[in-house]
């Protein structure tokens, strides 16, 4: 009967609204069943008209008769469908049923056949002990074939002893790799150093600065029951009213470190230099258990990231060139640090920089049109807040990572739709590209952090892609030459646009490279690169260097996979990540 309703609402919608039939069609005799009007056709080889329900006459007086006769036969074959659609679901309902309680069984044999064999505890973990290597050992379970009937203790020992020795071998094998590539490093830093450069002082961090970072480290998300750091806290107090830029010059909370520097050219660079090497000479009366390499870089990024690595044993510091610190973790992958304020100091713009006791630090650039840029890092260096007020005060939250992120489970996110996400620059449509790819972001429901965007590759793809195909390097180049930068008139214009419209508009400019060299350079590399073409978009087309995020990834998402020196890999590319990223406050 539902079936028949939905066909009867469906007839009616059909009827009222498609257009009057052709002048013979109206000819043709009519019956009403129910409320529906149904039209009878002399001939079964005369057309119905478009969006009508029609019968053909059996008799020249019986077209009330063929009607109803119509309508019941559909009704009986929506209902029929139905049925069997009820008995396919039912079937698979006990299907599922069945195979549920199957598993539960197998699951109650196995817990049963588990709870029968020996086990022993060697320190925190439980071993358990097989009779023979025919037995299978539970899932997640930890286990060891018996020697003897009564050696389970001591089987059990030798087992957890070779594991820990294994992976003993294994970490030290990492770390002779990461410190053979540090050397290597450092060695072609020396060569390429300045020798005019004055040793530096490596200054000591807080001690309660280098445990934060730790934590930090080893819990880069934000949870709900995380502290929020002092600065963040005054982040709170400046985003309660977004009609007022703070005060640089106010005088700041007690135990804070003020530092305030008017930016001039001679301590900037533009997307055409190279990064400058850094100073390798360090003054030798400094105590501290940092080497001359992990030294290296500390005015610039301070020295507070280099501490907490060598507290953590798990990561390698194997790369320190004075803009980026590259560090090795346990699992072999490698991280890069820097300054994410780079883009923002501009010629003529004075930065303030509050530097709290646990490390984290509020950053406030004032330009000379008045407007302002305020920035919130935590003990790592990660941007978790920026906002923008215009010369008038008025505020645009570009980024907020103050809030608790929302785990990410990549088997519950979308396909990219390649429709959607690429855009190629060529387009006249790209801007309506970029909106309808926004679009499908928001019908997720949910925002990501910007530290997760960058990190996991999945939500990443979601957002709509600029490709970028005809920006190059020079091998080992991070510089954009004026030539090349002429190439980035159409994406900066585009960008431009965006912002004009959405002034929250925000970007992520990828660094990639090939696979020459080690990881640990073509990510340092990769980094520079995005950093020289977000400078390049600011320098010649005025786009925001606020609305701009880099991020480089080195070799670790290859276009074409070979170890070759593939130009195809030496890409720029940039994402509008607006959809995807959490700016609102709390």
């Amino acid at each position: 009967m539902k079936h028949l309703i939905n066909l009867m609402s469906a007839l009616s919608l059909a009827l009222y609204v498609v257009p009057p039939f052709a002048a013979h069609a109206q000819d043709y005799p009519t019956a009403m069943v129910g409320d529906y009007q149904v039209i009878c056709l002399p001939d079964p080889a005369l057309p119905c008209p478009d969006g009508a329900f029609c019968t053909v006459l059996t008799g020249p007086e019986t077209c009330q008769m063929d009607a109803e006769q119509a309508v019941a036969d559909q009704a009986a074959a929506d209902q029929a469908a139905a049925d069997q659609a009820a008995a396919d679901q039912a079937a698979a309902d006990q299907a599922a049923s069945d195979q549920e309680a199957a598993d539960q069984a197998a699951a109650d044999q196995a817990a049963s056949a588990a709870s029968a064999l020996q086990s022993a505890m060697v320190g925190d973990s439980q071993v358990i002990c097989l009779p023979d290597d025919q037995t299978p050992c539970p899932d997640g379970a930890v286990c060891v074939v018996l020697s003897s009937p009564d050696s389970c203790q001591a089987d059990a020992e030798q087992a957890i002893a070779f594991d820990q020795a294994a992976a003993e071998a294994a970490f030290q094998d990492a770390q002779a790799i990461a410190e053979a590539e540090a050397a290597q490093l450092q060695a072609e830093t020396e060569a390429a150093a300045d020798p005019s450069i004055v040793p530096v002082e490596a200054p000591v961090p807080e001690p309660e600065a280098v445990d934060t970072l730790v934590s930090v480290l080893a819990n880069p998300e934000l949870s709900q029951d995380a502290p929020m750091a002092p600065a963040m806290q005054v982040a709170a107090a400046d985003v309660a009213d977004l009609t007022t830029a703070p005060e640089a010059d106010a005088p700041p909370p007690a135990g804070v470190t003020v530092t305030t520097e008017t930016v001039t050219t001679t301590v900037t660079r533009t997307s055409y230099q190279e990064f400058d090497t850094a100073p390798v000479r360090i003054g030798t009366d400094k105590k501290s258990h940092l080497s001359d390499l992990e030294k290296v870089g500390l005015v610039a990024l301070g020295a507070l990231v280099i501490g907490a690595m060598i507290n953590d044993n798990r990561q390698q510091v194997v790369s320190n060139t004075g803009d980026r610190v590259i560090v090795r973790q346990y699992d072999g992958s490698y991280v890069v640090y820097k300054d994410d304020n780079a883009l923002l100091r501009e010629p003529g713009s004075t930065v303030t920089t509050q530097t709290f006791r646990d490390g984290s630090t509020r950053v406030i650039v004032e330009r000379a049109d008045g407007s302002q840029i305020t920035t919130i890092r935590d003990a790592s260096g990660r941007v978790l807040q920026r906002v923008a007020y215009d010369n008038k005060g008025r505020a645009t939250i570009l980024i907020d990572d103050m809030q608790p992120e929302i785990w990410v489970d990549v088997r519950d996110l979308p396909r990219p739709r390649p429709n959607r996400t690429m855009i190629e620059l060529e387009e006249q449509n790209a801007a309506l590209r970029a909106a309808m790819a926004a679009a499908d972001i928001e019908d997720l429901g949910r925002k990501f952090s910007l530290r997760q965007i960058r990190t996991i590759p999945q939500v990443r793809d979601l957002a709509p892609t600029i490709t970028m195909n005809t920006i190059t390097f020079a091998s080992g180049s991070a510089a954009v030459e004026p030539s090349e930068a002429a190439r980035l008139n159409k994406l900066g214009k585009l960008i431009t646009d965006l912002i004009a419209k959405n002034p929250n508009e925000m970007f992520l400019i990828e660094g990639h490279t090939d696979a020459v060299g080690s990881a640990a350079s073509n990510l340092a590399l990769s980094d520079r690169r995005a950093e020289s073409v977000a400078k390049a978009l600011t320098e010649y087309f005025d786009v925001p260097p606020e609305n701009l995020v880099v991020q480089g990834y080195g070799e670790s998402e290859l276009l074409v996979p070979t170890g070759s020196d593939e130009r195809a890999n030496r890409r720029v590319a940039v994402r509008i990540i607006t959809a995807l990223l959490q700016q609102t406050a709390r």
